[in-house]
């Protein structure tokens, strides 16, 4: 990362908010929420704290900006994120809590929010939309996080071997990605079609002797990633290799209908047209299939009433699973169409033709 490319960065935030205090007639803004930090700072994240009314926040006027942290934050702040990029400081001591710094900067000030706090205009919902539609710097930190994303299943999906459990794998998922710079938000392994049964399996001491499932949400820079990968020990038998077929399908057909202008209930609703004509059509209320996502790892989840248009910039995942098999994949929307930011590298594909429009899923990986 430049210096200047995220001074750019953080100048472009600050007019934005210059024009939202002129929208509310407010003197500044409290942003307290991390996902709000990240979008603001030009992606300073990954705190390691439990408590969240310790995590730095930014108090923002018209025309300065201040982080508001704990005196154990401060030197890592500027050395990792913030030097030089005109931020100043107001710290609180650890042992007494940034209530009183909160409440000092509030009294006698008309300031804005994005938490509901006693005396300041709430514009949580304002943000959110502000920072939805990504900047072609974050478009290009999202790439790159999605290429370590598939990197790093891929990579667990290969090496995993016969006989080790769930946690073992995911455990060993999530060293690859701290490895490389990446927060893990949640990951899991799935063993011998449990998914069937638990659509959110969770990463118990079951052994894996066939297949495995791999899926996990990934935040470098503020923003988040999602996707699965599976392998088999020898050919699918009969009933995964149909459940895993129809999830592809499923997924690709989600894909080609996914675009700036179109909206995920338009996706939703061609897939839920494909399962009714599988006489699957109970699988998409089984477990969530779709989400906008970003600087949360979930920005608003998807569903066959989520009408608005989407707009290129956003960022999104389809999840496709039926029985046993599961899908999923990080999408960028682009001008004409979506890219696929967690796009299989080294690994088998199949190939749709949907339309006018050849979409790539991940198969699943077979090995002896």
């Amino acid at each position: 990362m430049s210096d200047p490319e995220r001074a750019a960065e953080i100048a472009s935030r600050q007019e934005r908010i210059a024009d939202l205090l002129r929208e509310t007639s407010t003197d500044g803004v409290l942003l307290l929420d991390a996902p709000n930090f990240a979008w603001f700072t030009a992606g300073a994240s990954w705190w390691p704290t439990a408590d969240p009314v310790e995590l730095p926040g930014l108090f923002i006027l018209e025309k300065q900006r201040w982080v508001l942290c704990a005196n154990v934050d401060t030197q890592r702040l500027f050395d990792d994120y913030l030097d030089e990029l005109g931020f100043q400081v107001k710290e609180w001591p650890w042992y007494l809590g940034r209530h009183m710094l909160l409440y000092g900067l509030i009294n006698g000030r008309k300031l804005a929010s994005d938490q509901a706090l006693d005396g300041c205009v709430n514009v949580g919902d304002h943000l959110h939309r502000l920072r939805r539609l990504l900047s072609p710097w974050f478009q290009s930190r999202l790439r790159e996080l999605g290429r370590t994303m598939a990197h790093a299943l891929e990579a667990t999906c290969r090496n995993l071997e016969r006989g080790e459990t769930e946690m073992e794998v995911a455990g060993q998922l999530s060293h690859r990605l701290i490895h490389r710079g990446v927060r893990p938000v949640c990951v899991q392994a799935v063993a011998d079609g449990r998914l069937r049964q638990y659509r959110r399996g969770g990463n118990t001491k079951t052994t894996i002797e066939q297949s495995c499932v791999v899926q996990a949400t990934g935040s470098r820079h503020g923003v988040h990633v999602t996707a699965s990968r599976t392998v088999r020990f020898g050919a699918p038998d009969e009933s995964m290799r149909n459940d895993y077929d129809l999830a592809c399908r499923l997924s690709a057909v989600k894909v080609s209908a996914t675009g700036a202008g179109a909206s995920p209930a338009m996706a939703i609703g061609a897939g839920q047209r494909l399962l009714q004509a599988q006489q699957r059509e109970h699988e998409w209320r089984l477990s969530p299939i779709g989400w906008a996502t970003g600087f949360a790892p979930v920005e608003q989840p998807f569903t066959p009433e989520s009408n608005e248009p989407l707009q290129a910039g956003g960022a999104l995942v389809w999840s496709s699973a039926v029985g046993s098999s599961l899908v999923a994949d990080t999408y960028l929307v682009v001008p004409d169409g979506v890219e696929c930011v967690t796009a299989p590298d080294e690994w088998p594909i199949r190939r749709f033709k949907i339309g006018e429009r050849m979409v790539d899923r991940p198969d699943v990986l077979q090995r002896a």
